[in-house]
């Protein structure tokens, strides 16, 4: 990019006042806002940019932890599920315990009074 119309001022009143003479020059100052606005440009794409991955990265961030989610509450569905199946067996297998247990008490009882125990007998 050049700037038209700008020439550098010689002497010694460059040297002590240079730069407020330069920028007095309408073509630098011109060149000079360019550049600003180029230099603006760029840092607000560069942050719209910026925003619109961080957007993105957060939505898909919030898509996978919603699945997740959902993971979790059907695999919880399916454990609750699988508990309450073996919590049932197991009431049924200590029901069927406790009959056992009463069955070996009679059983017992019977022997210690010498009563004779049939074989296929039910013992009630």
């Amino acid at each position: 990019m050049t700037c038209r119309g700008w020439s550098p001022v010689g002497g010694a009143l460059s040297r002590i006042s240079g730069l407020n003479l330069i920028l007095r020059e309408p073509a630098v100052r011109q060149c000079a806002a360019i550049g600003l606005a180029f230099v603006v440009t760029l840092t607000l794409v560069g942050g719209a940019r910026a925003w619109s991955v961080a957007q993105r990265r957060a939505q898909e961030s919030e898509a996978h932890q919603s699945h997740l989610h959902r993971q979790l509450a059907d695999r919880d569905a399916a454990f609750e599920s699988q508990r309450q199946i073996y919590m049932e067996r197991v009431r049924r297998l200590e029901a069927q315990l406790r009959e056992r247990e009463q069955d070996v008490a009679v059983l017992r009882a019977r022997l210690v009074d010498g009563a004779r125990v049939v074989p296929g007998e039910r013992v009630d």
